[in-house]
C-alpha cells in the first residue's frame, strides 16, 4: 500500500515535470520566433469622432460613466 502511494506520487511528479519542460520549450521557441521575425503589435490609431455643439453634455455624461466604470 505504501509502495503504491509512492508510485503514484512519482508518476504525478514526473507528469508535472514533463509539462513544465513543454511549457519552457514552447516559451523559448515563441521568444526565438518573435526575435527572428521582429513580430510587433502595431494597433491602428483611434478614430476621432466629431461632436455637434448640442451633444457636448451627452458626451460628457457618457465619458464620466465610462471613467466611473473603469474604476
Amino acid at each position: 500500500m505504501f509502495v503504491d502511494g509512492l508510485n503514484i506520487m512519482v508518476l504525478g511528479m514526473g507528469i508535472v515535470f514533463v509539462f513544465l519542460i513543454v511549457i519552457y520549450l514552447s516559451m523559448t521557441l515563441s521568444s526565438t520566433l518573435i526575435q527572428k521575425f521582429h513580430l510587433k503589435y502595431n494597433p491602428e490609431p483611434l478614430h476621432v469622432i466629431k461632436v455637434n455643439t448640442g451633444e457636448k453634455d451627452l458626451v460628457a455624461v457618457i465619458s464620466a460613466a465610462v471613467a466611473y466604470s473603469k474604476n
